[in-house]
């Protein structure tokens, strides 16, 4: 029997799901007549350890009571469930197994959200890309969780390099998207030099940074892919010289106006 499910763009409500109850992993995209009521259901799929309802709109904060009681679940996305608020979050226990979640443009979520995010102690990777109400607030209560591997901030506008000074705690961190944060600076930068297991940083649309915050970068020996698209007070010579120190990096992304 698989156990593996995906079903997208259908007109399920979730019935009949609950007969499936060695079900592992479960995609149910764009299943946008699904509600938090068809989704009791899953209350009995307890082996399920992979649930993805990115974009099923009509999903809710009580959906999340159902999914608490999950005891096995291990990565959750609900991308632009955009009705997903803070209240929801508080739900979720601390002993929860879920070590990777997804709130994608899930744009109710505030600082609040994200402290009871950080109660769950087995989260390594976090994606709140778009949820543009976070602020530096919320990344200290994040600068907890030490084990947190991979952290999306993609277009969290209120993010400053006070924020970034909370990230720098996370010494396990090795992807780091911070594309379309306008309001960090080279002092942010100098903030994230001391993350040596940082393999991957997004830096795209930091409009601020200029050669002064390369020249941090180049403390990130284990840097593998670097985004400076649209980073335009940056030129030439310290993109070079931090080129020559960092050996292991295998993809740089610049705009045209900078000619290595």
């Amino acid at each position: 029997m698989s156990t593996r499910k995906a079903l997208s763009r259908g007109k399920r409500t979730g019935d009949g799901l609950a007969a499936l109850q060695h079900l592992q992993c479960l995609h149910l995209v764009f299943c946008d007549r699904i509600t938090d009521i068809g989704l009791r259901s899953l209350s009995r799929l307890q082996h399920l350890r992979k649930l993805n309802l990115r974009e099923c709109c009509k999903i809710a904060d009580v959906a999340l009571q159902t999914l608490a009681t999950l005891k096995q679940l291990q990565y959750l996305d609900l991308s632009r469930c955009e009705s997903i608020t803070n209240a929801g979050l508080k739900v979720l226990p601390p002993c929860s197994t879920c070590s990777a979640c997804t709130f994608h443009c899930c744009d109710k979520i505030t600082d609040v959200g994200l402290k009871c995010l950080a109660e769950l102690h087995q989260l390594q990777c976090l994606d709140v890309s778009g949820c543009d109400k976070i602020t530096d607030v919320g990344l200290e209560s994040l600068s907890k969780l030490q084990q947190l591997n991979d952290v999306n901030l993609h277009h969290c506008s209120r993010i400053t390099d006070v924020g970034l000074r909370s990230l720098a705690a996370l010494q396990q961190l090795e992807n780091l998207n911070l594309r379309a944060c306008r309001e960090v600076t080279n002092a942010g930068l100098e903030s994230l030099s001391s993350l040596k297991q940082l393999r991957r940083l997004n830096l795209c649309s930091c409009n601020r940074i200029t050669n002064a915050g390369v020249n941090c970068l180049a403390a990130l020996q284990r840097l593998q892919h670097l985004d400076l698209t649209y980073c335009d007070k940056i030129t030439r010579a310290p993109v070079m010289k931090m080129l020559s120190t960092l050996q292991h990096l295998s993809e740089l992304k610049l705009s045209s106006s900078i000619r290595v």
